[in-house]
Order: structure tokens, then C-alpha cells, then sequence
């Protein structure tokens, strides 16, 4: 960056965080249309040092309808799954997952740590470049059941930032608890952040490995044994730290291909919102999201402001050719936490 240009941002940042729009959230809008550039010239400037964390999306509220509860399934009618890989402990199957996701053109939510952006940065980038949605996975995936209310906020803003910054892509507002380790102050913790827990319809245990009894096939039968309309499926983007094996990665062509020939298309954690609950925070056409029957991607229009590699000069249409709006309704789902699980 040219001292010029960094001399510019900074003083544009000491402007907004001293006038009262800045408790609007115009700082926020400002850093994602900015985008690292901007953060960048914050820590020049030494701006961070004397006003504190930069704000972030966490300040928006829960989207409307989604708080008090972890969620376990989109409720939809439609049939539609959702693909969700988590990513803590290393990125030995990342490569394999977004290139079967290209082939089948099937698209899918990456919940992130912290922790997992700092080490593998480029294949955090990777996800954020091939245009799939990003969640937030905690800094360091602990028990979220073990932690003050302080450092579950800090868990939850902290992986938003690193995410962000690294990525480019804004997390909010999907959070994913370690473990599945929640009770429901955990929920009400993490809803005052901004966020919406969610978890899964079914657990592959690809994590396992091989080592412990796990193959590709098992896989593959768990996926279609839970298989109902708006399922969530729970994989893992590492290898297991044993044998090394990276069962979900394996099993990933077989499991979209069974799904693809049982009518179903894909869709992200964004299918929770209606098209109606869409903010301009997140979506400024409100649009909401497309889900693509026959193996077609579907996907939702990203913009600069959500701060990924999207195209906003060919955002995808409202509800294009053959495109199934899934509609939301409320209807409460649990999980456990499996205790002593890798962080995969």
C-alpha cells in the first residue's frame, strides 16, 4: 500500500470513529467496503490502540426468527441439503472437497476457527475464492459449556475478525458450537453477539477414520439414513490424527451423486433466512438465495460488502429457471455434544 493511500484511510477511520455516525455502524460498512486496506490503516495510524476492538457485523442483531435455539435442520419443504464442513486442526482434505464441490457443482458452508485461518491461510482463501459461505467455528474450539460468558463472546468475535480478515468473507451470522457443546445460556450468549448457533442433522463421523471403524461407505449410508428435506450434514475438512485418513473428502463424489439421483439440490446455511428477512448488510438487491435442482449451483448474490471474491456485476437472478425457494418456518432441533471428538 502507498503511504499516500494508507495516510488517506487513516484519516478517513479517526473521522468516522469520532463523529456519532460511527455508533450507527457506519465504521462497520466502512471497513467491508474497505476491506484489509482498511484494517490495515487502522493499525498504522494507531487508531486500534486508542479506541479498542474495531466494530464488527456482531453488532447487528440476530436475524429475525432464528434466535433461541441451535439449529439442526433448514425447516423446508423442498429437497434440499445442506453441506457443511468444519475446519479446525488441519486442511489435509480441503483441496479434494472444493474440487469435488466444482465438479458436481454443488455448493456447501465452511464453518471456520481462528485458529484454522491463522495456519492455512491459503486454503482458508481458497473456500472464500471458490464463492462457498463461511461460518464461524470459535478461536480455538473449546467447550463452550466450560467458558465464562466473556470468553465465549471473545471465541465468537475474535474467530469473526481473524475470519474476516484473512478471508475477506464475513462469517456472520452462522456459528457453529465445538463439539456441539451447548446448553442454552450458550445459546443466549452467543444470540448477544449477533450470531445463530447451528448444528447438524447428522454427523458422517468421517473424523473417525479409519482407525476407528469409519470407512467412505459408512459415510455415504449415515448421509442417506438421516436424509429428509432441509437435512444438515456434518463433515470435517482434516484428516484424523491417527491414520490420517480423510473419510469425508473420500466419500464426498458418492454422497452428492446419491443425493443428486434422490432429487436433491444444495444449499447453504444462508437458506435459513427467508428472502424477506435478507438485510442490506448482507444482501443489498435482497435477493435471497437460489436452490438449484438437476446439479446446478445453487448460490445467492455476495457483493463487495460481504467481502468475498463474488462478481457483483452478474449477481445470480431472484428466483432463476427451475429454482426452488425454500421457505422458512420455525421448528426447533437439537444435537449432542460428543465429547473427546478431534478437531478436524
Amino acid at each position: 500500500m502507498k503511504g499516500g493511500s494508507r495516510r488517506h484511510l487513516a484519516s478517513m477511520a479517526r473521522r468516522l470513529l469520532t463523529t456519532p455516525a460511527a455508533r450507527a455502524g457506519q465504521v462497520t460498512r466502512w471497513l467491508r467496503r474497505s476491506g484489509p486496506l482498511a484494517a490495515a490503516a487502522f493499525l498504522a495510524a494507531g487508531v486500534l490502540a486508542t479506541t479498542g476492538p474495531l466494530p464488527t457485523a456482531s453488532a447487528a442483531a440476530v436475524p429475525p426468527g432464528l434466535g433461541g435455539q441451535n439449529w439442526t435442520a433448514i425447516p423446508a419443504n423442498a429437497k434440499v441439503v445442506a453441506l457443511t464442513f468444519d475446519a479446525g486442526a488441519n486442511a489435509d482434505g480441503v483441496s479434494s472437497i472444493l474440487g469435488t464441490l466444482a465438479k458436481y457443482h454443488a455448493t456447501a458452508t465452511f464453518m471456520l476457527t481462528g485458529n484454522f485461518v491463522r495456519d492455512y491461510p491459503a486454503q482458508s482463501q481458497a473456500i472464500a475464492a471458490a464463492g462457498y459461505r463461511i461460518g464461524d467455528h470459535s478461536v480455538s474450539h473449546p467447550y463452550f459449556t466450560k467458558l465464562t460468558d466473556a470468553q465465549m463472546r471473545d471465541q465468537v468475535l475474535s474467530a469473526q475478525n481473524q475470519i474476516t480478515s484473512v478471508t475477506g468473507a464475513d462469517p456472520w451470522p452462522w456459528f457453529r458450537f465445538p463439539y456441539g457443546d451447548y446448553n442454552a445460556h450458550a445459546i443466549s450468549v452467543v444470540n448477544g453477539t449477533g450470531f445463530v448457533p447451528v448444528g447438524w442433522t447428522v454427523d458422517t463421523l468421517g473424523w473417525k477414520g479409519t482407525s476407528g471403524g469409519i470407512t467412505a461407505q459408512t459415510v455415504l449410508n449415515r448421509v442417506l439414513g438421516s436424509l429428509r428435506p432441509g437435512e444438515i450434514v456434518l463433515m470435517h475438512c482434516g484428516s484424523n490424527p491417527d491414520d490420517h485418513s480423510t473419510l469425508d473428502a473420500a466419500a464426498l463424489p458418492a454422497v452428492i451423486q446419491a443425493l443428486q439421483a434422490r432429487g436433491y439440490s444444495f444449499v447453504t446455511l444462508d437458506a435459513l433466512r427467508t428472502p424477506a428477512n435478507w438485510g442490506d448488510e448482507v444482501n443489498p438487491s435482497g435477493n435471497g438465495f437460489d436452490a438449484a435442482p438437476g446439479g446446478k449451483r445453487g448460490h445467492r448474490r455476495l457483493g463487495r460488502d460481504q467481502g468475498r471474491p463474488g462478481d457483483p456485476l452478474h449477481p445470480a437472478p431472484r428466483h432463476g429457471p427451475g429454482c426452488v425457494p425454500v421457505r422458512v418456518r420455525a421448528e426447533p432441533g437439537s444435537d449432542r455434544a460428543v465429547r473427546g471428538r478431534p478437531r478436524l
